[in-house]
């Protein structure tokens, strides 16, 4: 198993590490997420994300969008991942948001599980965790269409 969690580790750090070049200058590279964790058996993987002035909202916190685009960021490169396929576009994804980020914190974390893997979609659960308390900030569900990589 830990090959396997190693194997899996390397090939997400490859892809975040290919964002400068691939996605100069857009949102997903702008929020430089990093790796924190990862399980192949279990289906799961945990991405940071440094708190930067410019996510920041009206009322100081982080901004909501930020959130659902680090939940988007993150289920989607889960699935590509197990699906072994190009980047998987979004089909829906539904989030509930239901405490703010201090950005004092400094990072937040989001945790992911694919719960399913078909030909066409799969589906992945994800949470923004707030690292000091470890309470859970927004949950998301979403589905990602499989696009075969040429």
């Amino acid at each position: 198993m830990e090959n396997k969690n190693e194997a899996m580790r390397t090939y997400i750090e490859e892809d975040l590490k290919s964002f400068p070049e691939i996605m100069p200058g857009t949102l997903n590279h702008r929020m430089d997420p990093s790796l924190e964790s990862c399980d192949e058996e279990a289906h799961t993987m945990v991405l940071r994300f440094p708190l930067a002035d410019w996510e920041r909202n009206g009322i100081g916190t982080l901004h909501g969008g930020i959130m659902f685009s680090s939940m988007d960021l993150s289920m989607s490169m889960l699935l590509r991942y197990f699906a072994q396929s190009a980047i998987p576009p979004t089909v829906s994804l539904t989030v509930n948001f239901l405490r703010p980020v201090s950005m004092k914190e400094g990072y937040f974390l989001v945790s992911c599980r694919q719960t399913s893997l078909g030909k066409r979609n799969g589906t992945v659960y994800a949470e923004v965790l707030i690292p000091s308390s470890g309470k859970i900030a927004a949950t998301g569900i979403g589905t990602f269409a499989i696009v075969r990589a040429e």
